[in-house]
């Protein structure tokens, strides 16, 4: 398994500057300064996030680097979009607003991710849904209990935990 968090704080210092994302919510606007200049951070943000299944986690932490909240827990399947970095690209296509103004993620200061490319879907969604009974994340629907041998949740589950730690530092 590979893991590893960004911030988001470089998509935050871009949203501060001078260029203004279209008025209204954006859809249809293909060609926008605000979106060239906002995908060449997204991109350099996300260098490291693999092509691959898996699982990614959107939260908040404070000034003090504590967890403050955990927004959203998310998954790629093999029949879904294929990969974590396709995934999280699209997160940041459809809430690109929430740099600029309240959206689904706004607050958020960074997304942790885990990959294995080896699991099958039904093990990548018994895991996604052990791990938002676990964090119960904010913005996420309640789904159904995880089943059957949790050794691999729960493996999963300590890889977030420690990555939490390192958001910390």
């Amino acid at each position: 398994m590979r893991s590893g968090f960004f911030s988001l704080e470089l998509l935050y210092e871009h949203a501060k500057q001078d260029i203004a994302p279209p008025k209204g919510d954006g859809r249809g606007v293909k060609k926008h300064p605000a979106w060239s200049s906002y995908s060449r951070v997204r991109d350099q943000i996300m260098v490291e996030v693999p092509e691959s299944t898996g699982w990614y986690v959107w939260l908040k932490a404070s000034n003090s680097n504590d967890i403050e909240e955990i927004r959203y827990v998310g998954k790629t399947t093999k029949n879904q979009i294929a990969s974590l970095r396709a995934r999280l690209y699209d997160h940041f296509k459809r809430e690109r607003y929430s740099f600029w103004v309240k959206g689904k993620f706004s607050g958020c200061t960074h997304v942790i991710w885990v990959a294995d490319e080896n699991l099958s879907n039904e093990q990548v969604e018994n895991v996604e849904r052990y791990l938002i009974q676990w964090f119960k994340p904010t913005n996420n629907k309640r789904r159904a209990k995880p089943k059957g041998d949790l050794k691999l949740a729960e493996e999963v589950k300590n890889i977030f935990e420690t990555l939490f730690t390192s958001v910390r530092s």
